[in-house]
């Protein structure tokens, strides 16, 4: 009973204690969580330390994490790390097999269809699409869109003028080309819309002031005048001596000279019969016609009657009867001449596409190791000019007709690639969608870590941390923090009784001293 007494009881009473106190100190960390009042008076200790400095512990958290952990520092370090790359890149290669796995046909009908509602204003198009079509307008409108597209053009059109024509369209090409054109412009379609322009231009003549002065036109109408004059001499000249024409000219002399010696008296005819001039004049007609032929030739070919003629033509363009005509020359070309002239044309070169291919071929051939540049100098500057002087800001009604055409191409390519999904169309394969993926893996890693520190202030680490835990209950952050140091806090708890046995222990050795 002494052993029980001096030796057990001790260290049984102080293991209890021990643990008792570090049981309820540790309690008293959480516990209460609110305070206890006896009437008006607050028991002390209460609320639990945890709960009493709530907001303050969860300052200092914040500014402990803010300061110390989630630091750009951090976010660089990690950023940086392959394996968070690689899983980024998992994610992004995830993202675009999906999206290349969807129904083209049905991406480029929904692209159709919202832009289509966004040219109509349709309330049912989604806010981002509507804000993107109106800084599409804004952009296509602006000045700036105008240059930059006539530098385009100038740099297409300069890269391109360096390289040979046989480079850019190979002879047989063209020819395939120069066939197809003269087969489908030999169509009764074809045919029936040249005469409707026809007929819409003479129309448009009538009562409009003419596109060009007279003044204007004089300079190119004399140049014009004096080739086609001086290419019909050579025509004129052949008909004059043509035996047929020579013939013919010759018995109208004859007509002539019987006429003329039936119009004279009685007494002058009986002298001309006497004196036989009638066999005379009618004998010796075929050198008179060759000696007029010749005349008129010299006449012809005379730099006088050239100007007289070309003069002419002048006058004639500046007459005040014309004045009011858009094409002087249009009592020169009756509407259903012109209109028959353009279907034989057309007919003859459906017949003879063959030949007329061939034609277009060898004059190519001629030309195909020339570069643009050397057979039209300056087209890059004359190109990049006139885009620029000549393309306007877009209009509204320019825009919705842009819109209508792109929906109709979107609509009818939608139907022919039907079944197909988009990265048959992109013809992206297994290495390229790799590839792709990469690529957008280092760009947006790049670009967070390049921000980190913009990054982890936009966050406001210590502001998040803070507003969590003022959110959360009390009874809350206990779970979570027993939750991560429960079982070093039972082998405190544990360790408090150990100690309370061994001061037992001490005390009943302390006695028995």
């Amino acid at each position: 009973m002494d052993f029980f007494k001096t030796w057990i009881l001790p260290t049984v009473m102080g293991a209890i204690i021990g643990y008792f106190t570090n049981w309820l100190a540790i309690k008293m960390l959480f516990r209460p969580l609110k305070p206890v009042y006896l009437g008006r008076l607050r028991l002390p200790f209460t609320p639990g330390i945890l709960p009493r400095e709530r907001e303050r512990l969860a300052r200092s958290v914040g500014d402990t994490v803010s300061r110390e952990l989630l630091t750009p520092e951090v976010f660089k370090s990690r950023l940086g790390e392959p394996a968070l790359r690689d899983k980024v890149e998992l994610s992004v290669r995830g993202v675009v097999d999906q999206l290349l796995a969807n129904d083209a046909s049905a991406l480029m009908s929904g692209l159709a269809d919202l832009g289509a509602g966004i040219s109509r204003g349709e309330a049912e198009v989604p806010e981002a699409a509507a804000l993107a079509g109106a800084s599409l307008r804004a952009v296509f409108a602006s000045d700036e869109f105008r240059r930059a597209l006539a530098a385009a053009a100038g740099k297409a059109a300069g890269d391109a003028g360096k390289l040979p024509l046989g480079s850019l369209v190979p002879p047989e090409r063209l020819r395939s080309l120069a066939e197809s054109f003269a087969e489908d412009w030999s169509g009764q379609d074809r045919r029936a819309m040249v005469e409707a322009f026809i007929d819409r231009v003479f129309e448009s003549s009538r009562g409009n002031a003419p596109l060009l002065s007279a003044e204007t036109v004089a300079p190119l109408a004399e140049v014009a005048s004096r080739s086609f004059y001086r290419g019909l001499l050579p025509v004129a000249e052949r008909i004059l001596s043509s035996p047929a024409v020579q013939s013919d000219l010759s018995a109208v002399g004859r007509d002539m000279v019987k006429r003329a010696i039936g119009r004279l008296g009685p007494v002058q005819r009986l002298i001309v019969g006497a004196a036989n001039y009638e066999k005379t004049l009618s004998d010796s007609m075929p050198e008179t016609i060759a000696d007029l032929k010749d005349a008129i030739v010299r006449l012809l070919r005379g730099r006088e009657m050239e100007d007289k003629v070309v003069e002419a033509i002048i006058s004639y363009l500046r007459a005040p009867r014309l004045a009011h005509e858009a094409f002087p020359l249009a009592p020169l070309f009756p509407v259903a001449e012109v209109k028959k002239a353009s279907r034989l044309l057309f007919e003859g070169l459906g017949a003879e596409k063959e030949g007329f291919a061939a034609a277009v071929e060898q004059r190519y051939r001629s030309l195909a190791d020339k570069s643009i540049d050397e057979l039209l100098p300056g087209l890059a500057a004359a190109l990049s000019g006139s885009v620029e002087r000549g393309l306007p800001a877009l209009p509204d009604r320019g825009a919705d007709i842009a819109a209508g055409a792109l929906g109709a191409f979107l609509v009818d390519y939608a139907d022919r690639i039907r079944g197909r999904t988009v990265g048959d169309i992109l013809a992206l394969g297994e290495e390229k969608r790799a590839r792709i993926a990469a690529m957008i893996a280092d760009g947006v890693v790049a670009a967070l870590s390049s921000q980190a520190e913009r990054l982890v202030e936009a966050l406001d680490v210590k502001t998040m941390v803070v507003d969590k835990l003022d959110q959360l209950d009390m009874a809350e952050i206990e779970r979570i923090i027993l939750q991560v140091v429960d079982k070093e806090l039972n082998w405190i708890t544990i360790l408090g009784g150990i100690l309370g046995g061994i001061i037992g222990v001490f005390q009943s050795l302390v006695s028995l001293l």
